[in-house]
């Protein structure tokens, strides 16, 4: 029996560095184009996301990241600004050494601002679940093209019964790994 755990921990200590090569951080900086649900009178115009996560190994990982959307309006013309946090866990499978495919699921805090002449500072903070799917394009193995898809969930604090906004994004951006 000691023969059999002493092979199982060498065997465990000599495949320890094939794991730690897929394991480690990265940073990632999207342009990401936001829909709002019902459609706002104006949708924000694009804006940006900075994410930065670790991968335990090739197939699963953690990431947080924060996107700023520029303006848009609401339908009684109030000037809106959406944000959001999020922090999901993320599965990927590589699909060969140029590309990867993902999935991420997790819990987003987004936000929708407005400027005080409409009144409304902080119109809703929301807090709920996060879903999204991508695909990396590895230029090498440190950097990567990444175009994903996400569905925000809500994005206002509008009371029950009436409509809830709802954001969703595209987002085309570069990852950095370390």
């Amino acid at each position: 029996m000691k023969k059999k755990l002493l092979a199982v921990a060498l065997l465990s200590a000599l495949s320890a560095p094939a794991f730690a090569e897929d394991a480690g951080f990265y940073v990632g900086l999207d342009y990401i184009q936001l829909a709002l649900n019902p459609a706002a009178a104006t949708q924000p115009s694009g804006g940006y996301r900075i994410d930065g996560g670790y991968n335990f190994n090739k197939n699963w990982g953690v990431e947080i990241g924060y996107f700023g959307s520029g303006n848009g309006s609401d339908a009684a013309g109030k000037s809106i600004t959406p944000n959001s946090t999020y922090l999901a866990g993320v599965g990927t499978y590589p699909v060969n050494d140029m590309f990867d495919i993902f999935a991420k699921v997790g819990a987003a805090m987004n936000q929708l601002t407005g400027d005080s002449t409409t009144g409304c500072t902080v119109c809703g903070v929301q807090t709920g679940v996060m879903a999204g799917v991508g695909a990396d394009y590895n230029v090498n193995k440190n950097v990567g093209v990444r175009l994903q898809y996400e569905s925000l969930g809500n994005m206002d604090g509008t009371a029950a019964g009436s409509t809830q906004t709802t954001g969703s994004d595209v987002a085309l951006g570069v990852l950095f790994r370390f």
